[in-house]
This record gives structure tokens, sequence and C-alpha cells, in this order.
């Protein structure tokens, strides 16, 4: 038989298909759980009993609680990057984007999952170093794209846009862990963002006041 001409190349097995499928239930329950109690008061045993899968089953695809925390991680950054790169792509110049991308962020991050996961357990449970690793993959790039744009335009003045843009989401995260913290969430993320503004003109060539749309 011509294996080149087979109607089932390139067709996953019917046990990929069951392993990518246990792979994603478990993450989806454990995002769950994650969301709702926190890292720290979720056990193996209730991702497995919500999953309905064996705790064998669940090492195959993830080596301890930590692994699989990453990975729940990953996908809520997926989703808040995804978010934050179309705000950033909507109307307006350079600093109104910039802006949207900003808010967009901050607003996430109000939502009770995203600030569990996201501003309160991954920097502690996945350690500092390897929370940045995996914030820099995902959202470091939509804020170098849009500080490259406002460079090119001749609107930003900074010899490294990498730089810059890496300052920027550090300030973002530090923020966001203000607004988790604080008592009045709403007034802390106007707060937040009305500093990052500031920051952000001291870079702008024509400086834009903070809270500035057109």
């Amino acid at each position: 038989m011509d294996v080149k001409g087979s109607p089932h190349r390139g067709r996953r097995s019917r046990r990929e298909q069951g392993a990518e499928e246990t792979r994603a239930a478990l993450v989806s329950t454990a995002r769950s759980l994650f969301a709702a109690r926190g890292y720290a008061d979720v056990s193996i045993d209730d991702i497995t009993e919500g999953t309905r899968v064996t705790r064998g089953a669940l090492y195959h695809h993830f080596e301890d609680k930590r692994e699989l925390f990453r990975a729940v991680v990953e996908a809520v950054e997926r989703e808040l990057t995804d978010e934050v790169r179309r705000q950033g792509e909507g109307p307006g110049g350079p600093w109104e984007q910039l802006r949207a991308a900003c808010e967009a962020y901050l607003d996430a991050c109000l939502r009770p999952e995203v600030q569990r996961i996201i501003v309160l357990d991954a920097p502690p449970f996945l350690t500092w170093r390897g929370w940045c690793e995996i914030d820099k993959r995902y959202g470091l790039g939509v804020f170098e794209g849009l500080l490259g744009k406002a460079r090119d335009a001749g609107l930003l003045e900074t010899r490294s846009v990498e730089t810059a843009a890496q300052l920027l989401l550090g300030a973002l995260n530090t923020g966001a862990r203000v607004v988790a913290d604080a008592a009045d969430k709403a007034a802390a993320r106007r707060s937040v963002l009305e500093t990052i503004e500031r920051l952000l003109a001291g870079f702008w060539v024509g400086r834009p006041a903070a809270g500035q749309r057109g």
C-alpha cells in the first residue's frame, strides 16, 4: 500500500486524541479549582476527582502539581495577551493604542480568575524568575510592538524599545498587585493607570497629559 497516499496519513490516532483530551480536561479542571481556592488549597486528589481520572493519568501528562499550574498560567496568559493585543490594535494613534492596552491589562487583572492565578499565585509558586519568563514570552511582545510603533513615528524617545517594554510590563504587574491588595479596587486601578501614564509621558515627545485620549 502506498503510505504517502494513505487517507489516514497525518491523522491523530484515537490514543493521541484521547491523551490530548485528557490533558485539556486536567488543565480546565485545575484552572477552575485554582481560581476558586488558590494554588495552595488545591490537592492532586481534588484535580483528579474533578476530572474523573486516576493519579497515574495526571502524572502521565504532568510531573507534579506545579507543572500543571504552569500549564494553567500559560493558558490564562495566552488569553490575556490576545485580549490586550486586540485593544492595542484599536482606533487612535500610538498613545491611544498603548493606553488602551494598559487599561485592558489592568481591567483583566480585576477579574477574580486572573487576579488569583496570575497576580497572586503565579509569582510565589512558580518563583519570580519562572513567572517572569512566562510573562515575557506572552505579554512582552505586545508592548514592544506598541512602543516600537510609537518610536518609529517619532513619538517616543528611548534607546531600547525592549528595555522600555520590560519596564512597562513590570510596572503593570506591580500595579495589578496594588489593585489586588486594595480595598477600593476601582480607585486603585485609576491611580495605577494615571501613574503609568505619567511614567510613559516622560518618554513621549510632546508629553501627553495623564488621562488624555485624543
